[in-house]
Order: C-alpha cells, then sequence, then structure tokens
C-alpha cells in the first residue's frame, strides 16, 4: 500500500496521511477534525473569542462610527461528531450538557449541589465560561462612555425690532383678509413666515398670564392659545399682506 507522509505544517509533532485509515481507529482512540480550530484548551479558546469581540467592538468605518451593534454567540452545544454539518468545540457546553466552567466538563462522575449527576467526559476540559463571563461583564464599562459633566443649558432667544404696523397704500387686495392675517404677522415683516410659525409654535398652550402668552394671537379671545388660533394661523400661513 502506498502512503503520502507529510508534516502538518506549524506543528512539529504531528503528521498528516493519506489514505482511508479508518480501520485503525478504534474505541478511546482521540483524533483531530481537519479544518477544527485547534484550541488546546478552553483557556486558550476563551482568550480567542475575547480577542474577536474586541476586534468587532474597535470596528470603525471610515468615518469613525462603530457599525458593529451585536453579535449572536452559536452555539449552546458542540456538535455532535456525526453531524456533518458544523464541526467544533464553539459551545458552551458540551453533548452531555457539562457546563465547560472548569468543573463540571471533567472525567469524575459525582453529583452537583442540585443533585444532578455531572463529569463522565472523555478528559478534564478546562475553564472556559469564567474568563468569557469576566469579560462580559467588564463590557458595560468598556462600552458606556465615562460621565461628563453636564455643560450650562443656553436658552437660544428671539429679539424683534418693532417696525411700521401700517400697511403701505399701494397693497393690492390680498387672497386672504388682511385684517385677519396681519394678526399673525408676529415679526411685522407683511408676510406670515417661518419666523412667525416659530413664534407661534412658542406660544401655543399659554393661558393669559403666562409669560409666553402673546395676545395677538388669541384670535377668539378667549384666553387660550389652542387649537382655534392654529386653525387660524394656518389659513393665513404663506400669505403676503401686500
Amino acid at each position: 500500500m502506498e502512503m503520502a507522509v507529510r508534516f502538518v505544517p506549524r506543528e512539529w509533532d504531528a503528521v498528516e496521511l493519506s489514505g482511508d485509515h479508518t480501520g485503525k481507529v478504534e474505541l478511546g482512540h482521540r483524533i483531530r477534525i481537519y479544518g477544527a480550530d485547534g484550541f488546546e484548551t478552553q483557556a486558550e479558546r476563551a482568550a480567542a473569542l475575547q480577542n474577536y469581540m474586541d476586534s468587532l467592538i474597535n470596528a470603525r468605518g471610515n468615518d469613525g462610527v462603530h457599525f458593529v451593534c451585536g453579535w449572536e454567540h452559536w452555539a449552546y452545544f458542540d456538535h455532535a461528531l456525526l453531524d456533518g454539518r458544523e464541526i467544533g468545540q464553539f459551545g458552551l457546553v458540551t453533548q452531555t450538557d457539562n457546563a465547560y466552567d472548569g468543573g463540571e466538563a471533567r472525567r469524575a462522575v459525582r453529583k452537583d449541589s442540585n443533585g444532578r449527576f455531572i463529569g463522565g467526559e472523555d478528559q478534564d476540559y478546562g475553564d472556559f465560561l469564567t474568563p468569557l463571563s469576566l469579560y462580559l461583564h467588564s463590557l458595560y464599562d468598556r462600552l458606556i462612555p465615562a460621565q461628563v459633566p453636564p455643560t450650562a443649558t443656553i436658552t437660544p432667544t428671539l429679539t424683534l425690532t418693532a417696525t411700521n404696523t401700517t400697511i403701505p397704500s399701494n397693497t393690492a387686495t390680498p387672497a386672504r383678509d388682511v385684517r385677519r392675517c396681519q394678526v399673525f404677522d408676529l415679526n411685522n415683516d407683511y408676510q406670515i413666515d417661518l419666523e412667525d410659525c416659530v413664534l407661534f409654535i412658542l406660544a401655543y398652550g399659554a393661558s393669559e398670564g403666562d409669560q409666553n402668552y402673546e395676545a395677538r394671537i388669541d384670535y377668539n379671545h378667549d384666553k387660550i392659545i389652542d387649537t382655534f388660533d392654529v386653525s387660524a394661523f394656518s389659513s393665513c400661513y404663506g400669505a403676503s399682506l401686500w
């Protein structure tokens, strides 16, 4: 029988043998699946996963924005060797439901504090969950920026300069009632525009006696700037007073 032998790259103590050697595999033999992650210990696997998560947290686009909003761990169990789809030690627990916490996934069979049988694995696996849990618990402090003392809030003010409120004598007949619309020309520029709209919004909901109450736009004189006044203002919005 011809057999090709070659050393595995980066592994001085391993060789690959060509051909079908399944007949030589016996109960109790340990095999390494081609393409598996190759972590020798659960601690190595935990460190690798932390490095991967760090790369996601620090990933940014060309605009400097962090674009990763979360990730999902796959999976809870390791897949069975004969599953045929995904083979790798990516589970949080073994196929026999022993957690990779350094205590359950071991050879020795015993009962835990709840009376549940644990152990019975083919070897003592290390601790994957403890270092991973510590890392995950630290994420909040790393992701949420330090609290910055609040700065003083600057309230913008709008200063209006009174002008002549007399409509020019060469006024053409407007599409709307001039006297009605003039009430809402709060900045006296002879048109009902966006600036008037802002001033109206600041006064909406005010009652007589409130600081932002504006008697001029209380169109129906009920001492409150309400929806009736909104309707009247809307019908005049965009009108020019000449």
